[in-house]
């Protein structure tokens, strides 16, 4: 899944991607756009977003 950094934590459209689809027992390897914030929250909310049986890779920043 593809996502913009707005200022930290995850813009609410990513929110409202992440409620609209079933991640249980999906893998997803987020790839994460930023200016001068890197990740910062991002993985961490998003992990706090899908159940916990979908897998998180390592995530790929790009600035």
């Amino acid at each position: 899944m593809g996502l913009p950094n707005w200022r930290y934590p995850l813009p609410m459209s990513v929110l409202t991607i992440l409620e609209g689809y079933d991640w249980s027992g999906k893998t997803m390897v987020p790839f994460v756009t930023h200016g001068t914030g890197d990740l910062s929250r991002t993985i961490r909310d998003l992990t706090t977003a899908l159940p916990e049986n979908t897998t998180i890779l390592e995530p790929i920043g790009g600035y």
